[in-house]
């Protein structure tokens, strides 16, 4: 894959706030409360943002919530099946949880490199994965 860099697809000065989005979200792996925080700025600032950089917003906004949810579920179920007596369920749980946040980390890097390239993310497509860097998808002209 050769690198395409893309600057005047994102203005410099446009670029500076996603940048700090996805940097929150990186450090929400060990803290959590900063993921909160990179959404308020992702919601807020989506509003008036142009097409390109609305695109990162949203890719952090969905990350955030499909994170979220899913470490909801595997708290939840860990919990009570932990209850009625299935005690090795919460080690499951805590692997559970580094998979998910490997998956945040990828995301978040994705989001920086075609960030810093001047490109806006794609819809994703199942798993998350960005529709620009699916390669199983066939090009038709």
């Amino acid at each position: 894959m050769t690198h395409r860099a893309n600057p005047t697809a994102i203005p410099a000065k446009d670029r500076s706030l996603p940048l700090v989005t996805y940097v929150l979200m990186l450090f929400s792996v060990v803290t959590g409360a900063t993921a909160v925080l990179a959404l308020v700025i992702a919601v807020i600032e989506r509003r008036n943002a142009p097409a390109v950089v609305r695109s990162h917003y949203d890719f952090i906004i969905q990350t955030f919530w499909v994170a979220f949810f899913s470490l909801g579920m595997v708290f939840a179920l860990a919990g009570l099946f932990s209850f009625m007596g299935y005690h090795w369920l919460p080690s499951l749980a805590r692997l559970v949880f580094l998979l998910i946040s490997l998956w945040v980390v990828v995301r978040s890097v994705i989001g920086v490199l075609r960030l810093r390239d001047g490109f806006g993310m794609a819809p994703t497509r199942s798993l998350g994965v960005p529709a620009c860097l699916d390669t199983t998808s066939a090009q038709t002209a």
